[in-house]
């Protein structure tokens, strides 16, 4: 994502060494805090969609935010297929968590003043998607596309600038 971000014009800062230590409180030991955060294979999802996102833009250190990797029902539902039943974890109970989780994030663009873009493999059919679009933030089919969504949202604000001169 950091290479379509780059060739998009987005550039992705290194973030402050202040910031990085906040984050390494919810980064896996082979995450790196820098940016981009690297979070693949983290099970505790309040980190990303929670954590992580508010330490970010709390600190003023970006004008935007992509989170990639959005997952609920329908990769659960998926995977619980795959266990065949060597898990035991009401897929209900985990929609209840992912509600929760979201809801806070669904507030953040208007809390920070910064827009958040979200990217993933999965439809409408996933409840995750679903809320997030049903709550104006955009989730889009693959990372290229939220990093043109975010791009497009950027050169929009570039505009906007210009026009208040």
């Amino acid at each position: 994502m950091a290479d379509a971000c780059e060739r998009a014009g987005l550039e992705i800062p290194v973030f402050s060494d202040r910031l990085q230590q906040e984050l390494r409180g919810f980064l896996p030991s082979t995450a790196s805090g820098a940016n981009p955060v690297d979070i693949t294979f983290a099970i505790d999802l309040s980190g990303m969609l929670r954590d992580i996102p508010r330490k970010v833009l709390e600190s003023g250190e970006v004008d935007g935010l992509i989170i990639h990797g959005i997952m609920g029902s329908t990769f659960r539902e998926a995977f619980a297929k795959q266990m065949n039943g060597f898990l035991d974890v009401p897929l209900n109970l985990m929609e209840e968590v992912d509600y929760e989780l979201l809801s806070e994030l669904i507030t953040f663009p208007k809390r920070y003043g910064n827009p958040i873009v979200c990217s993933c493999f999965m439809n409408r059919e996933d409840n995750c998607t679903r809320f997030l679009q049903d709550h104006s933030v955009p989730v889009l089919y693959g990372p290229e596309n939220a990093v043109k969504a975010m791009a497009a949202l950027a050169r929009y604000g570039e505009m906007t600038k210009r026009l208040e001169v």
